[in-house]
């Protein structure tokens, strides 16, 4: 985004007015002349000229033949207004961290799609769902909750046999399932012919990405992964994403073999 365009965001962001007009111009495409525009808004001549002004001088909207467009700017603008609108309503995301040290990762977060699953009962039902429909690869890793997966795994709902399945698992998790003695409780589901299990010293956030869904598991403010929230999507960006961000977990990971 160049210095033009994030100033654009900034007024926009600070004037609810600046906002209906791009609003009002992505609704009518052929544009809209001066008069309409304020006739549209109810707003006094010399107040929408300072404010159409502003709009035109930093690319929000562009003036052409006597009349206001919306552009393609103007509606990547707008998708940036509304998410930023969204995250400053969104008390998750103002009360967890993205533990990533990956720029690249970072950035492209900020342009995805997720919702949020918000109990713990939720959680289980969704992933028992998703994941016992059709899936071709299985990436699970990171900092994994016990209980979650063995709710999931225990209850025997889910046979990924004859899936490929990738996880990564803490050295801490190891410790725990080995001193339960539950190695077939949480792997018994899968094929050792075409799963792969990669151990990671520590990771600071959890992530499960199937065919058609990801949940995405981050820690509060305390350090601490909060497995009783999650971001969750089926959108490809956000799944092209995770499975992103499974590939850097694995780099930092080595063969485990149970």
């Amino acid at each position: 985004m160049d210095d033009d365009l994030f100033e654009g965001v900034l007024a926009c962001i600070k004037s609810q007015t600046r906002r209906k007009v791009i609003e009002l111009l992505l609704e009518n495409p052929h544009g809209l002349r001066f008069s309409e525009i304020s006739t549209f808004l109810n707003i006094y001549p010399s107040t929408l000229e300072k404010h159409l002004s502003k709009l035109v001088a930093t690319r929000a909207v562009s003036h052409h033949d006597n009349l206001y467009l919306a552009t393609v700017n103007s509606l990547f603008l707008w998708s940036r207004i509304k998410k930023i609108q969204n995250l400053d309503s969104n008390s998750y995301l103002s009360s967890h961290l993205l533990p990533l040290a990956n720029e690249n990762l970072r950035v492209k977060f900020g342009s995805l799609e997720f919702d949020v699953i918000p109990d713990l009962i939720s959680i289980i039902n969704l992933i028992r769902n998703d994941f016992s429909e059709k899936q071709s690869l299985i990436q699970a890793g990171g900092n994994l909750d016990y209980h979650i997966g063995k709710s999931v795994y225990g209850s025997g709902m889910l046979d990924h046999s004859q899936v490929k399945v990738e996880i990564i698992l803490t050295h801490e998790l190891i410790d725990r399932i080995r001193t339960q003695g539950e190695e077939d409780i949480f792997l018994g589901g899968f094929n050792e012919r075409t799963t792969w299990l990669y151990e990671i010293k520590e990771c600071n956030l959890g992530l499960g990405v199937g065919t058609s869904s990801g949940f995405l598991f981050l820690p509060t403010l305390d350090l601490k992964v909060d497995y009783n929230q999650c971001l969750y999507s089926r959108s490809s960006d956000s799944l092209s994403w995770l499975r992103e961000l499974f590939d850097n977990l694995k780099k930092q990971s080595i063969i485990f073999n149970p």
